[in-house]
C-alpha cells in the first residue's frame, strides 16, 4: 500500500497527537473536535478545512503510515548535490553538470535564498 506524503510540520503534529492517544479513532476525534491545542488546530485545518486534504487522508496516514515530503530547499539541495558529485565520462557531460550546479547557485543568490551546503556554508553564519 502506498504511503501518504505529508509536509513535515503536519507529520510532527501527528506524532504529538499519537503520544496522547491510544487508537486511531481517538486521534480522529481529537483532531475533529480541536479547539485549543495548536498542533490539533493545525491538523484540523489541514485535514478538515483545507482545499487539498480530507479526513480520509488523515485516516490513511494513521492506518498505513506516511512519508514526510521533502521541503523545496531539500529538493534543491538534492539536485545540486547530484550535479556537483556526478561522475561523467566526457568533458561535455562535466560541463553540463557544472553548468546546472552553477545555475542553481546563481538563481538562489538572485532570489536571496540561502541553502546550507549549496550556497551557504558554516563559516558564513
Amino acid at each position: 500500500m502506498k504511503k501518504v506524503k505529508l509536509p513535515k510540520d503536519i507529520a510532527d503534529c501527528i506524532e504529538k497527537v499519537r503520544k496522547d492517544n491510544d487508537t486511531n479513532y481517538e486521534i480522529l476525534v481529537q483532531v475533529k473536535g480541536a479547539i485549543v491545542t495548536d498542533y490539533l488546530l493545525k491538523l484540523k485545518k489541514y485535514f478538515f478545512e483545507g482545499n487539498k486534504s480530507s479526513p480520509d487522508i488523515l485516516l490513511e496516514a494513521l492506518v498505513n503510515d506516511y512519508e514526510v515530503e521533502e521541503s523545496p530547499k531539500e529538493k534543491i539541495f538534492k539536485i545540486h548535490k547530484y550535479h556537483t558529485n556526478a561522475e561523467s565520462t566526457t568533458v561535455s557531460a562535466d560541463s553540463y553538470h557544472a553548468g546546472v550546479s552553477e545555475g542553481i547557485i546563481e538563481t538562489l543568490n538572485i532570489l536571496g535564498i540561502k541553502i546550507e551546503g549549496v550556497n551557504k556554508f558554516e563559516e558564513e553564519n
